[in-house]
């Protein structure tokens, strides 16, 4: 029967390291699945045989190096991605925010303008009834039941109100405010009070007049049974405010719109917050700080696998191997991760500096080191796939035997029941 090391390893990724979400770049298709293999196949037919002191902390090591090169292989690829393209990401920066402010709805930046030049003559309104002032502590309508009906949307909703003796004018408004609120129609009440008056502000949550009957997206009319009812008596009915489109202009195009959140070619998400003494421009630039972002998580994989290395150079040999070659490939191409804003210290670690990434990021410079000509891009990815195919490369061991030379054969697991291929996120 087959051994299930998943709890292991979870037991594993979960006390010791911290859980990495899975991305796309964990998924692989048959044919990326069939090279791991035969990469596999291909180191192990060369592997000595060997066995190693299998202890808790060796286990802990081979398994968080395993999970910090993936991390790390996952950031690589992801900035060298074509089709992700994650240098290309743009957003949208208004030379006016009081006035409108904007977001990119679409991932086809290609197709986006340079900018927009956009003039907002009219904010799209909303329908305000104002009620009259009546006096807190009076009661101006006689105790009874009562009924009022809203029509909104199309749609006519009734209400029921029972009025006591011991009620006042506060007191009714109150639950008319409260009623309307809990009902979800569509429609704000609130209530001002001040200087021992009170009035009811009915406001609706919709603005534009593309759906208004006679105007008014919202109407309000006391039921039957009463000669004058709470409508009446608290004017509730009393539009101060009649619904209104926004009136603006898009690189010199008239538009009007019912409200003030406005989506341009379904590719461009527009919120108006003010009119415009003139045209405001709408300007389309890389995101710097998601891409600096993406990098500076580049260079936190990065000194994750070389802390790891270093918290267990005392006690594996293979940890001061694998702090050699991974620091020599920083090394190597030091001036140009320093060019891009990724200096690095003496320990040997990325350390990351906002202003050059950002000015990287701009002037295209960080695109390149990421880039399939550039031989940081090929030497670290080739590094993490030898760290993710055998991490026990890494582990010290005693060799048992050497393979026949002339006579090897083809067999994935030869190495050791920890090499490879037993891990989450790889298969």
């Amino acid at each position: 029967m087959a051994l299930d090391l998943n709890p292991v390893y979870n037991y594993y990724s979960s006390t010791i390291y911290p859980t990495t979400s899975q991305s796309k770049y964990d998924s692989h298709k048959t044919s990326d699945l069939k090279k791991v293999y035969n990469n596999m196949v291909k180191n192990n037919t060369k592997s000595p045989l060997f066995k190693v002191k299998v202890s808790e902390k060796m286990q802990d090591y081979a398994i968080g190096l395993k999970s910090a090169a993936v991390g790390l292989r996952n950031y690589s690829e992801l900035l060298s991605d074509k089709e992700e393209d994650a240098f290309s990401k743009l957003m949208a920066t208004s030379e006016d925010p009081s006035v409108i402010t904007g977001s990119i709805i679409t991932t086809d930046y290609g197709s986006l303008p340079q900018s927009l030049d956009i003039d907002v003559d009219q904010l799209a309104t909303t329908q305000i009834n104002t009620g009259y002032n009546v006096s807190n502590n009076d009661l101006d309508i006689q105790p009874g039941a009562y009924s009022f009906n809203i029509k909104t949307d199309g749609r006519s909703y009734g209400f029921n109100l029972k009025v006591r003796d011991d009620d006042t004018n506060l007191a009714v408004e109150q639950r008319l405010s409260d009623f309307i609120n809990q009902s979800n129609v569509g429609i704000e009440a609130r209530l001002e009070v001040g200087g021992g008056l009170s009035r009811l502000i009915l406001e609706s949550e919709d603005t534009g007049k593309d759906d208004t009957v006679d105007g008014r997206l919202f109407s309000i009319t006391d039921g039957f049974g009463k000669s004058t009812g709470l409508v009446e008596t608290y004017g509730l009915d009393n539009v101060t405010q009649y619904p209104d489109n926004a009136i603006l202009s898009i690189n010199g195009n008239v538009t009007e719109s019912s409200s003030n959140n406005i989506t341009v070619n379904r590719m461009i998400e527009l919120e108006l917050n003010s009119v415009s003494g003139g045209p405001v421009t709408m300007a389309f630039v890389p995101d710097t700080d998601d891409i600096v972002d993406k990098l500076k998580s580049f260079a936190d994989s990065y000194n994750k696998v070389i802390d790891i290395a270093n918290d267990n150079a005392d006690n594996e040999r293979g940890a001061k191997k694998l702090l050699h070659e991974v620091q020599g490939i920083a090394n190597r191409h030091q001036s140009a991760l320093e060019a891009v804003g990724l200096g690095v210290d003496e320990s040997g670690h990325m350390v990351p500096d906002d202003a050059l990434l950002s000015q990287s990021v701009s002037n295209g410079s960080a695109t390149e080191l990421f880039s399939d000509i550039s031989g940081f891009k090929e030497d670290i990815m080739g590094k993490t796939e030898d760290i993710s195919l055998d991490p026990m490369s890494y582990v010290d061991k005693t060799v048992i035997t050497y393979p026949n030379p002339g006579r090897t054969f083809n067999n994935p697991y030869m190495p050791s029941m920890y090499s490879g291929m037993l891990y989450n996120y790889y298969v």
